[in-house]
């Protein structure tokens, strides 16, 4: 339960003040006595360090407060709990029989989640998807390779949700997961792509040399085993020798990633997601990391003249992206405009990534609060930073 509180406060991007902030708005809102702001910070302390639970009228104003189930955050309706009936975690599935219809709802589960995340950003499924996940795990015991390669697919998932929710020790475990579980279930597509993804993982954490070898290591193994997953490969090749500052093998691998899109490769399930405006985004980071912000300005326009209806997190995400590289150029109104633009999307689809960056923005322009621009964005970013 400790987990889920901090998890769903971290995929918002929230502090624990801000947190606090939101518990007394909801118990304004609901009519409920509760403790004063210093105290309730304590309290919230003492729940994400598991020290103890909250009873059940700060659950009902957690609920409240991140929009979530009491399920999602961990916690037994009262009324199920005098009913006896138990968490989804807790169901014993042992013993059961792994039909046709079973997996078939997983894996509509499956891709249900990964929409409700483009739109509503990894808050909103991370529980749920966790404890799918202890389910599978249970169910990939009896060995039947149908079953382990969906639980393959829900690790890899849920290491994705802790990712962008900022927790990259969770997500690097459950990638790793996933990576035993698809050779398990022999299926060598999904080992290279969960292989692409443990790559990105490790860029997150900043072990640039890792990634870099493992992004080869995916890009090889989609080569020969799944090439229509070569290209979200080779995107991961090009991230990762940005952050070695070796931009020739970068370049190279990025402009072969979006040659093989714009032929028509590509297209695989696991990575439908990796499209032509998707790459020239990805091609935008690399540019920043690199000091080119001339060149992130460009990628970025092109992505999103074409992007994707529905797809609000990345483009959020983009759009900071285009906010930073306009602040390298000096560009002020330019950078507060789409930082403004992403502001209103990620208020629809929370991600640890864009609101980091919307924060490093934020202090950027710090020193010239007195603009109009700033000033406008400044307020923006105190609704959702």
């Amino acid at each position: 339960m400790s987990n889920e509180i901090r998890a769903a406060r971290e995929a918002r991007g929230w502090t624990s003040d801000q947190l606090n902030h939101e518990l007394c708005r909801a118990a304004a809102e609901l009519k409920i006595r509760i403790a004063r702001p210093t105290s309730l910070r304590i309290l919230i302390s003492r729940w994400e360090n598991g020290a103890s639970s909250p009873d059940e009228r700060y659950q009902r104003l957690l609920g409240r407060a991140f929009g979530l189930p009491l399920q999602a955050l961990g916690f037994v309706d009262e009324g199920q709990a005098k009913a006896g009936v138990a968490l989804p975690s807790a169901v014993q599935v042992r013993g059961t029989d792994v039909s046709g219809a079973m997996l078939d709802y997983f894996r509509q589960q499956h891709g249900q989640h990964a929409r409700m995340d483009n739109v509503a950003g990894p808050g909103f499924v991370l529980g749920t998807v966790a404890t799918q996940v202890e389910q599978l795990r249970r169910l990939a015991q009896q060995s039947p390779a149908e079953i382990v390669q969906v639980t393959a697919r829900f690790a890899e998932l849920a290491g994705w949700l802790c990712q962008d929710s900022g927790d990259h020790a969770g997500a690097l475990r459950y990638t790793d997961e996933s990576i035993d579980l698809a050779e398990s279930a022999g299926d060598v597509a999904l080992a290279a792509y969960n292989t692409m993804r443990k790559s990105n993982v490790l860029t997150s954490m900043r072990e640039d040399q890792r990634a870099a070898v493992t992004a080869r290591r995916a890009a090889t193994m989609a080569e020969r085993e799944a090439p229509d997953l070569l290209p979200v490969c080779l995107r991961q090749v090009a991230v990762s020798e940005a952050h070695l500052r070796r931009e020739g093998p970068g370049r190279e691998a990025l402009d072969r990633a979006l040659s093989l899109v714009d032929g028509g490769a590509g297209g695989h399930p696991y990575s439908a997601y990796c499209t032509t405006t998707y790459l020239e985004m990805e091609g935008a980071l690399c540019s920043l990391v690199l000091g080119n912000p001339g060149a992130a300005v460009d990628a970025c326009q092109r992505a999103l003249d074409g992007w994707p209806v529905g797809l609000n997190r990345d483009q959020a995400l983009c759009l900071t992206r285009l906010a930073a590289a306009h602040l390298e150029q000096h560009d002020l109104d330019e950078a507060c405009r789409a930082a403004l633009r992403a502001v209103e999307l990620v208020a629809q689809a929370p991600s640890a990534r864009t609101l980091h960056m919307l924060r490093v923005i934020g202090r950027r322009v710090m020193p010239l609060k007195d603009a109009k621009a700033v000033r406008e964005l400044r307020e923006a970013l105190a609704t959702v930073a």
